[in-house]
Parts: C-alpha cells; sequence; structure tokens
C-alpha cells in the first residue's frame, strides 16, 4: 500500500505534554461497559480453558457457543489485563478454524431472505461470538493506553498486539456480517477509527504484523496465499473502509468473495493521506477519528483532521477493466456467449454486472430523483418472481376471461401485501405488511418484520410493484430488487429499482411456425422509464440479440426483432425490441 503517512501524526497532537517521550499524541475515544466485580465462580486457567475448548474440535458451531458463554461472563468482571489477555488468546487461538469454517460453509449459500434455522442460529451465534471477543480486547487496550507514562511505554507492545486482534477480527465481523445483509454498527465504526487514529501517532502502521494462525480470512476464502498471514494494520483499516463504502453488505454474498479478491490484488493502488496540503476533491474519501459511519467522500474542503484514501488509481482500474470486458462481450460470437462469458466468472475483471456496480460505487454519484419519505408509510403489494408478475398483469388485463377463479385471485392479492404467507400471532398481520419508507421516480425502498416464513427476496428478482391507493384495474410498475438490508429491529429493508412506466403480458413465439401452448413463451412487454418499448423475458432463454420473434397481443401477431440486452439479472432478461407496429 502507497504510504503518504508523513505528517499523520503532528494532525492529531493534542496540546504539548511536558513529557516529550510521551507517544500518546491524542486521545482514545473508546467507551465501554464498566465492569463489576471479582470473578466467582469463572476458571481463569487458560490450560483449562484450552482443553475444554478444545474437546469440541470436531463440533465447531458447538465450540463457538461455548467459546462464546465464557466471553460473557469475563465480560462481565474485572480482570488484570495480562490474564484478561491471555484468556482472549487462548480463545481465538481454540476457535480459528471453527470461525473460518463457518464463513466458507455459508459465503455461497443463501443471498435472500429468509433464512433457514440453522443458518440464522449458526451466523447469529458466531457474530455475537466476534462481537463479545473484540469487547474483551478493547478492555486490554484502553487499559494500557491510559496508564501513567512509565507503565505505558512497559506495555507499548501489547497495545500494539491487542490492536492487531481489534482490527482482524472487526475485519472477520464485517465480512461475517455482510453474509446475513448487516452491517457494522454505529459503534463499532467510531471505535475502529478512534483507535486508528491513535495509533498512526504512535505506530509505523504500514509494518507488516502476524495475523492469528488458522484465521487468515484470505485464505479461508480462497483468494489469497499463506504468505498474506502477514498484513498492516493500515491495510486491514482501508479494507474495511473501502468495504463499507461499497456497502457490500447489500450485494448478494456470493459476491463478496470475487470482491475481495479484485480488492486484495489492487491494494497496493490505495493510499492514506493526511497531508492537507494536498487538494482532495472525488478522488478522496474521509474517515475522522469519531467517524461513526463507513467513509465519505469529500465533497468540499476542510481542514479538519481526518484519515483520507485516494480511490482515484483503483476507480481507474475499475474503469479500465471495465472497458475491456465490456469489449469482449461485444465481439462474443453469440449474445447467448454474452450471458455465460468466457474466462473464471468468480474473477471480477470478467464478471460485467458486478464490476459496473463496483465501479458505480466508487463514483460519487447523486440521486437524479428526489426522494419522498412516507412517514407512517403506505401500504404496498409486492409480486415476486417473473411468473408472478406475469400472471399479475394477465389477469388484470383480462379480468374475468383470465381462467383463474376469484378465490385465487384474492388469494393472490393477500399473499403480495404481506411479506409471509403464515404469522404465528394475530398483531403480526399489519406488521408483516410491505410499508413504503420513501420513494421516488425511479424507485422505492420498502421494509417489513422477517419472518420464517417470508416470501423468498433475493437481490436482482423481479417484482411488481402495486401501492394500496391504486385503482383496482390499475397495471403495476416493475422493477428489481438492487439492494437487501437486515435490520436490527428485526426488519428488513428491500430497494427496488423501476424500469416501467406501463406493462403487458403476451406470448413469444418463433416466426414461421405453428401456434401451440408448446412453442411459446411467457414474456411482458413494457415502457421503460424513457418511454422506450422493452421485452422481459425468464432466464433460461435462448433467444439473442437480432433475432426475430413474434409477440401475441390483444389477440393479434406482432413480428419484432430483439435489441440489445438492457439487464440480465435473477430469473429474467430485459431486451429492447422494435417493430414498425410498435406506437412511439
Amino acid at each position: 500500500m502507497k504510504n503518504y503517512l508523513s505528517g499523520f501524526r503532528a494532525a492529531f497532537n493534542r496540546e504539548e505534554s511536558n513529557d516529550s517521550d510521551d507517544q500518546r499524541q491524542s486521545c482514545l475515544d473508546i467507551n465501554l461497559p464498566r465492569l463489576g466485580g471479582k470473578p466467582k465462580n469463572l476458571d481463569l486457567n487458560p490450560g483449562k480453558l484450552h482443553v475444554h475448548l478444545s474437546s469440541y474440535d470436531l463440533e465447531k458451531t458447538q465450540q463457538i457457543q461455548e467459546a462464546l458463554k465464557y466471553l460473557n461472563q469475563l465480560n462481565k468482571v474485572e480482570l488484570k489485563p495480562h490474564i484478561r489477555n491471555e484468556l482472549n488468546s487462548t480463545i481465538l487461538a481454540c476457535t480459528g478454524k471453527s470461525i473460518a469454517f463457518v464463513y466458507r460453509k455459508y459465503l455461497t449459500r443463501g443471498s435472500s431472505f429468509p433464512e433457514n434455522n440453522e443458518r440464522k442460529t449458526v451466523l447469529t451465534t458466531t457474530i455475537l461470538f466476534l462481537q463479545a471477543l473484540i469487547l474483551s480486547y478493547k478492555y486490554v487496550v484502553v487499559n494500557d493506553y491510559n496508564l501513567p507514562l512509565r507503565k505505558f511505554n512497559q506495555y507499548h507492545g501489547r497495545v500494539r498486539d491487542t490492536s492487531i486482534r481489534i482490527f482482524e477480527l472487526t475485519l472477520w465481523l464485517q465480512r461475517m456480517l455482510a453474509i446475513r445483509f448487516q452491517k457494522l454498527s454505529e459503534q463499532d465504526w467510531h471505535d475502529i477509527n478512534s483507535l486508528f487514529t491513535v495509533l498512526a501517532n504512535m505506530l509505523d502502521i504500514e509494518e507488516p504484523q502476524q495475523l492469528s494462525d488458522d484465521l487468515a480470512l484470505y485464505k479461508s476464502s480462497g483468494v489469497l496465499s499463506e504468505k498474506n498471514y502477514l498484513r498492516s494494520i493500515s491495510s486491514m483499516f482501508v479494507s474495511i473502509q473501502i468495504f463499507g463504502l461499497l456497502d457490500i453488505s447489500s450485494w448478494p454474498s456470493s459476491s463478496i468473495q470475487i470482491i475481495e479478491k479484485y480488492l486484495a490484488k489492487h491494494e497496493n493502488l490505495l493510499a492514506i493521506t493526511l497531508d492537507e496540503t494536498t487538494d482532495k476533491g472525488s478522488d478522496f474519501v474521509v474517515t475522522y477519528s469519531s467517524q461513526k459511519t463507513p467513509p465519505v467522500f469529500n465533497e468540499k474542503e476542510t481542514s479538519f483532521p481526518g484519515c483520507y484514501i485516494d480511490i482515484s488509481a483503483l476507480k481507474k482500474q475499475a474503469e479500465k477493466d471495465l472497458e475491456e470486458v465490456r469489449r469482449k462481450n461485444f465481439i462474443r460470437e453469440s449474445e447467448k456467449k454474452r450471458l455465460q462469458p468466457h474466462g473464471n466468472i468468480e474473477n471480477l475483471a470478467d464478471n460485467e454486472g458486478l464490476l459496473d456496480l463496483f465501479h458505480k460505487n466508487l463514483l460519487n454519484l447523486q440521486r437524479e430523483d428526489e426522494r419522498k419519505t412516507l412517514y407512517g408509510g403506505g401500504v404496498v403489494d409486492i409480486y415476486s418472481g417473473i411468473a408472478a408478475c406475469y400472471r399479475l398483469i394477465y389477469n388484470l388485463l383480462n379480468k374475468g376471461n383470465s381462467g383463474e377463479s376469484e378465490e385465487g385471485e384474492s388469494f393472490m392479492d393477500a399473499a403480495a401485501r404481506h411479506s409471509s404467507l403464515l404469522v404465528e400471532r394475530e398483531s403480526d398481520v399489519l406488521e408483516c405488511q410491505w410499508r413504503i419508507i420513501n420513494e421516488s421516480n425511479g424507485g422505492i425502498l420498502v421494509r417489513t418484520v422477517e419472518t420464517r416464513y417470508m416470501h423468498v427476496m433475493e437481490v436482482g428478482q423481479l417484482v411488481s410493484i402495486k401501492p394500496d391507493s391504486a385503482e383496482e384495474n390499475a397495471v403495476p410498475q416493475l422493477g428489481f430488487i438492487t439492494r437487501l438490508d437486515r435490520l436490527s429491529t428485526g426488519e428488513v429493508d428491500v430497494a427496488i429499482v423501476k424500469i416501467s412506466t406501463t406493462a403487458e403480458a403476451a406470448t413469444i413465439m418463433e416466426p414461421g411456425k405453428n401456434i401451440s401452448s408448446q412453442e411459446m413463451l411467457p414474456g411482458i412487454l413494457i415502457r421503460d422509464l424513457d418511454n422506450h418499448w422493452q421485452l422481459i423475458l425468464p432466464r433460461h432463454v435462448k433467444y439473442i440479440t437480432g433475432a426475430p420473434v413474434v409477440i401475441k397481443r390483444n389477440n393479434e401477431s406482432l413480428p419484432v426483432r430483439l435489441g440489445d440486452i438492457v439487464l440480465s439479472k435473477t430469473g429474467f432478461v430485459l431486451f429492447d425490441v422494435r417493430s414498425p407496429g410498435l406506437s412511439a
């Protein structure tokens, strides 16, 4: 990683100390829960603890649960720092393989709501364990940092070592949360930013440090080699910051490993600086010592001390790779191959859709449409999946002639209005409605309570949006899910990008063939937000750009030619379509 840290320490200087040997040039602003008295019935022997936890080596989840139980007791009592630190090290040494095992197991399993009980239990327990272990390490580093100078100098090395563990475990916590579409808390961000500030004043944060055995994040996800057990504090800090900036926790969990690999490959393109003479614009993101969020774009000049990360080189690399993958896709022999590109799709540089999202998140883009916040929340019906969207639109346009019973239509409408098919309590009926949080011409954010009976929701899925206030026969707008967030309140947020102003159900067939149900495909003909005609087809179709097809709409057959692929998402493909029979 580039080193632009000259002058970093001076920027955070507090009042001149009478003792020039004191390396603590700023306050460590980390507030921790108060501890109780002496431990009772808590065995503080590291050897016995090691034997106990090691007995669960073949039962990974149980081992993490046992370690969490112990930490919950440990974090209630006052202990001498060296005793706590030794116990922390024992716990980490015993559970490292189990944490890595959980991460590998669930990294590519499940990128949707809801999650099954086993997955929820294992991941939640592991997250709570990581949070408890980080807290225990924080007790040590806060105590040592605030010691009188002579004592502080004596335990300077322990401050460094415990800080390394905090950064390492926070990096793990962030990734484990992302698997469940969750984010670091405001307190997590505040503490990691404050700790980095004080370390930059007193340590060489660019010096590679030994990571925990069996707990190298990159090795466990198959990204890098064993040499990456060594990693600097600044490297881990920047990784946490960029991960937060990109909002990767709202992406499908299968993409996390792809992003990790790309960031690790181009880590040297990211530079930290606090040189106040440097012009800082949109190519810099900034984190202040007391900041409770991921880094923000440096939109205006300020002399306030902060950690600036130069992302310009990474942005240029992403632009270069995006241009190259688009060129490769353009010269492919057929559009079918474009949907399944050559090369390793696990490599971000070969994955056009993911690389485009990565690049856009590095840009300081402003929302074009004003989002209107709805206090009290209107209610909206959400139909998920191309089959449900097609059936809804077909029934609305063929009221009374759709072949669907009134009872069937009523059940579909009721199911769409609520996020869960079943509720365990009568009070859950209202809570499980889809409530509008904010909305604009281009998108909508809805929220509901998460239950185990929830409809499946995943990033990229086609949905139809029908506000409760809409007229009975009004054709709903279509969109696709672009972000999922699991909130600490037990609720979930679903962000949807709108793609249509009007929609109609149609059937698709190849020209020159006899009309039969076996030879026709369901499709949805739409006008996009710019009033252009487009066609939604199931993801498994074999049609390519330029192919002639016949659309049957309103009992008439209309020849059209498929244009470019506009979107290729989970379960559906969106084509531009051209035909003299389609009005402008």
